[in-house]
């Protein structure tokens, strides 16, 4: 018999909470893990489309081609994270935190980033094609090959040479 959503996402946060680590290829659709603690949790691949994982915490974590479709990730922190080709069309990541993260060929079109922080993010040949992008900052990250509306393509113009704005160590 197959785990119900509710099952599923349960048995993710005990095995968690016992110390696993690796939950890669899980299927979490619809699943509700809002204010999860989940860092350096490895979840690439897994199927996370509408999910909820609003305010979760999930720093240091690798989400590799994780499809993240239409899920809520409002206020969830991904700081320093690995989201390398994950697929972010339609999701919610209002006042999320990508500090530092790993973005490369990502895909956030038509996704909804107002507010959200992607200072440091390495995010090349990322598509941010028909997001939403009011208020999100992007200081200092690499948009190198990026995709972004006309609108927003100055972004990018300050972030040709990111190591031109790295502060110095001393």
């Amino acid at each position: 018999m197959r785990a119900t959503v509710t099952e599923q996402a349960e048995r993710l946060l005990n095995a968690y909470a016992q110390g696993q680590r690796r939950f890669s290829h899980w299927n979490l659709e619809d699943a509700d893990l809002r204010g999860a603690q989940l860092a350096d949790i490895d979840l690439r691949g897994a199927h996370l489309v509408k999910a909820n994982l609003q305010g979760a915490q999930l720093d240091h974590a690798v989400l590799a081609g994780a499809n993240l479709s239409n899920a809520n990730l409002s206020g969830a922190s991904f700081h320093d994270s690995v989201l390398a080709y994950a697929e972010l069309t339609g999701a919610v990541l209002h006042d999320a935190s990508l500090t530092s993260a790993d973005l490369t060929g990502a895909s956030f079109v038509h996704a909804d980033l107002a507010g959200a922080s992607l200072e440091w993010a390495y995010a090349a040949a990322a598509d941010f094609s028909d997001a939403t992008l009011d208020g999100a900052d992007f200081t200092c990250a690499d948009l190198s090959d990026a995709r972004l509306d006309a609108g927003y393509a100055e972004l990018a113009m300050c972030l040709d040479d990111p190591e031109e704005y790295r502060p110095s160590q001393g």
